[in-house]
């Protein structure tokens, strides 16, 4: 987790640089929800890092499928381009995927334009302490197996 924290502070390094040449001045005002972002990403994957492990101990399958299913969550996430370039029929995806509307949020205070309503946020953040919930159950219901796999 240190490493990916180290990782976030390098890509800010060559992010501000980007910022000042663009001409984009966040305010104060969008630290906090950038945070609550980041929050919410990081119960997400916490949740689905502790439900894959004891998965990937027990099948070694499961390390081979997980790269594949970053990838396929990548394009079907509005990370490189804007929702509002998407066509309407492929709404419903967008709104299942909880990542959407944490990257939009960001990014909607980032470049510093009216802010949505966090209510956007109820469902990811709801479905990450969920993940995190049953992730945390199982890797504890497995735990004691996980010695003799290894």
């Amino acid at each position: 987790m240190v490493v990916n924290l180290v990782d976030l502070l390098f890509a800010f390094l060559v992010f501000v640089p980007l910022l000042i040449y663009f001409h984009v001045t966040p305010n104060i005002y969008s630290i906090f929800p950038i945070l609550l972002g980041l929050f919410i990403l990081a119960t997400l994957s916490l949740g689905i890092g502790t439900l894959l492990a004891p998965l990937t101990l027990k099948y070694r399958d499961v390390s081979f499928l997980i790269p594949y299913f970053i990838q396929i969550g990548l394009f079907l996430t509005p990370v490189i381009y804007p929702r509002s370039i998407s066509h309407s029929q492929y709404q419903l995806i967008f709104d299942l995927n909880p990542l959407t509307s944490v990257i939009e949020y960001c990014r909607i205070s980032l470049f510093g334009k009216s802010l949505t309503s966090p209510d956007t946020l109820i469902y990811p953040l709801i479905l990450g302490m969920f993940c995190l919930w049953i992730g945390i159950k199982f890797f504890t219901k497995s735990e004691k197996n996980l010695a003799d796999i290894v």
